[in-house]
């Protein structure tokens, strides 16, 4: 479908939850890439499925690179992004193609609902989708998020609107496993040396 859409994403062994992502908005976009830092599960198999390009990278020890490696594959006029445990919620994905319909739109905040393992859920808003523009990428080794002086110039021409489409997300944990806390102190050391003086990684650091 030409929707002028393209799904990007980084993933890496997640089978559990990949084809209920992509199942959820395949209809919708026009493409989706895959940047695989280094399943060892189906992970590349179910993605192709889906008609997925499916690049394989050797983690590169931040996520804004491994993001970054995604956007650069992108061709469309639009990124759609998602991460492996999202899905949309049913019908909302149809709303992709409206959304974008809009010539004074950058971008929308779409509706994140985070689910807790101990039920019930929270909302956030996040900026999943905009206009694609090579001068904006991810910065952050860990947290990482789209770099706020090229997002400003891209929005200072077009505007980044809100909307009520929605999606879920099931990898919320209230606190971190010991798998990921080992793999985050090193991030967050590496973030702090390439950026000092972020209270919220010394914060987080400490902790």
């Amino acid at each position: 479908m030409r929707t002028g859409i393209t799904l990007a994403m980084i993933a890496r062994n997640e089978e559990r939850c990949l084809a209920r992502c992509l199942s959820s908005v395949k209809d919708h976009v026009e493409s989706i890439v895959v940047v695989d830092t280094g399943s060892t599960d189906r992970t590349p198999e179910i993605a192709r499925s889906f008609g997925a390009r499916v690049e394989a990278i050797e983690w590169p020890g931040a996520f804004d690179e491994a993001r970054n490696a995604a956007l650069a594959l992108v061709e469309t006029e639009w990124v759609l992004w998602l991460d492996a445990d999202e899905w949309f919620v049913e019908g909302h994905a149809s709303q992709l193609a409206v959304a974008i319909r809009r010539e004074d739109a950058f971008g929308y905040l779409l509706v994140r609902r985070d689910l807790f393992p101990s039920g019930g859920f929270g909302e956030q808003v996040l900026l999943r989708l905009w206009r694609h523009d090579p001068s904006l990428r991810f910065v952050g080794v860990i947290h990482e998020h789209l770099d706020p002086d090229a997002l400003e110039r891209a929005t200072s021409r077009r505007k980044v609107f809100e909307s009520r489409i929605a999606f879920f997300h099931d990898g919320f944990r209230p606190e971190p496993s010991e798998e990921k806390l080992a793999r985050n102190v090193p991030l967050l050391r590496k973030e702090l040396e390439l950026r000092p003086g972020q209270i919220y990684y010394e914060i987080e650091l400490a902790n």
